[in-house]
Order: C-alpha cells, then sequence, then structure tokens
C-alpha cells in the first residue's frame, strides 16, 4: 500500500483497550510516519478522552505532543458516528 507524506499518524480507538472503558476513547499519535509507531521504535504521544463530553482526561500538555487539543478533539469527535455506522466499536489508522 502506497504511504502519504504525513505530519502526523497514529491511531484512534472508539474504546480504550488498555482499559476496556467504553465512555473513553484512546489516541496515539507521532510526528512524521506511522512506521515507527509499527515497528515499535517511536513510542507514541497517547491521548484518553471522555467520550461523553469530548475533554480530553490525559495525554501530553497543550501544544507539546503529537496534537493539539482542537486536533485531539475533532478526531475523537469522528468515532461516535463511525462506530454507530458500523455497529461495534472501531479503530482508525
Amino acid at each position: 500500500q502506497r504511504q502519504v507524506d504525513a505530519e502526523v499518524a497514529g491511531v484512534a480507538f472508539s474504546i480504550d483497550p488498555a482499559s476496556n472503558d467504553h465512555d473513553e476513547a484512546r489516541i496515539a499519535a507521532v510526528r512524521g510516519p506511522g512506521s515507527g509507531v509499527v515497528d515499535g521504535s517511536v513510542p507514541p504521544d497517547e491521548y484518553v478522552v471522555d467520550r461523553q463530553s469530548g475533554r480530553t482526561l490525559a495525554g501530553p500538555d497543550g501544544h507539546q505532543g503529537a496534537l493539539d487539543p482542537t486536533q485531539v478533539a475533532a478526531l475523537a469527535a469522528l468515532l461516535d458516528p463511525i462506530e454507530a455506522l458500523f455497529g461495534v466499536p472501531v479503530d482508525l489508522e
């Protein structure tokens, strides 16, 4: 599969796979291409988002992470409608 030149790459889960909490989403992201996350050479910035309020519960402070707060909120907001479309929890890369 041909890769695109990414500014940020990662995966977003509609339920937190670390805790299996259906009320929280988890996003893992790195700057640049996602190959470093896949091969384990680059640890991702991890964000935990409350699905009800959209509030970030955990993650790097402000603009220090791979995603800024606006990007985290926008990405988390996509998860519920996609999960509703498929009828099961989803992960988006």
